[in-house]
């Protein structure tokens, strides 16, 4: 789980940067976990109007979601085919390079974008 973490953070920090990330999902050497930031955060917007505040912890395998201030949950990383994909607390987030679907209970799904 370490790894899919560290793969999504690996691929916002390569989106910023304007580059192609890898995608070693789950192929990760150790090392490359260990040379990574403990924590990265991600800002999407979404076609909704929502905007997200991520925030990857790699050593956990979590993502921490605020709106607007406010903790929306913490998602436990899940073991996708390839890009990202955290479910808990009623909500997923799944996603690859800078692009990713949020979708959780009571709301419609909604497509979101990392912004630079």
């Amino acid at each position: 789980m370490i790894r899919t973490a560290t793969a999504a953070a690996l691929a916002l920090l390569l989106a910023g940067c304007g580059g192609s990330a890898p995608e070693p999902w789950g192929n990760a050497p150790e090392a490359v976990v260990r040379d990574l930031p403990a924590r990265v955060t991600a800002r999407y917007r979404c076609k909704d109007g929502t905007r997200l505040v991520a925030t990857f912890d790699n050593r956990a395998d979590t993502v921490t979601l605020r709106e607007g201030g406010r903790t929306l949950g913490v998602l436990e990383g899940q073991r996708p085919a390839s890009g990202i994909w955290y479910a808990g607390s009623g909500m997923t987030l799944r996603g690859k390079g800078r692009d990713a679907r949020f979708e959780a209970e009571g709301r419609a799904p909604t497509q979101c974008v990392a912004r630079d």
